[in-house]
């Protein structure tokens, strides 16, 4: 049942992602939460959730700045891969690897939208324009020593969709996404995730 459970939480979630894109209006910005449905994966077994904090950096990566991805592994920064289809990679940061991390200053931020949640709680957050764009949707969870942040992001390009779960970083660390093919422009996105919350 859990595993049912699951896969409904993860479906429903890229279906309403979907739905954020196809058939938006020219430069909508979203930002929102909650999203799911309890029975889609909220925990509401915390009374008094701690307020989590997603800054998020969308960029488009044109094929004549593809340096980017070489700029990363010559700072040591391993992309993982977690999907082929699209093709999605992803790194975690720590806090001290994300205050020294540079690699974007020559790539177009296409939006910067950031979003609260209380912890176990999803919210979603997305920059679309004539019919094409990116949603991304973040569920939050802390460690029981309160030093680690769990997230589970799924992301939708109106196209093809993908999530990747239990991503663990410190408050103040980053998160990394690669992806490929989730657009039917093809274009290849860098998200950045910085995650943060008052200790």
């Amino acid at each position: 049942m859990a595993f049912s459970q699951a896969g409904h939480a993860v479906n429903w979630t890229l279906a309403r992602l979907k739905a954020m894109i196809v058939g938006t209006g020219d430069g909508e910005l979203e930002a929102e939460a909650p999203i799911p449905p309890t029975s889609a994966g909220q925990d509401v077994s915390n009374p008094d959730p701690k307020a989590i904090t997603c800054a998020a950096r969308f960029f488009v990566v044109s094929p004549n700045e593809q340096d980017v991805w070489r700029s990363l592994q010559e700072q040591g920064i391993e992309l993982i891969q977690a999907s082929t289809d699209p093709q999605v990679y992803y790194a975690a940061l720590s806090r001290e690897q994300a205050e020294s991390f540079d690699v974007t200053a020559t790539l177009r931020c296409t939006c910067a939208p950031r979003i609260t949640v209380g912890e176990g709680q999803s919210g979603t957050m997305a920059i679309t324009g004539a019919g094409q764009g990116v949603a991304l949707a973040w569920l939050p969870t802390l460690s029981n020593d309160g030093k680690e942040i769990q997230s589970t992001i799924a992301v939708h390009g109106g196209y093809k969709g993908f999530e990747i779960p239990n991503v663990g970083t410190e408050a103040g660390g980053m998160i990394l996404i690669r992806a490929k093919g989730t657009t039917t422009t093809g274009e290849e996105f860098l998200i950045l995730l910085r995650v943060s919350y008052d200790e």
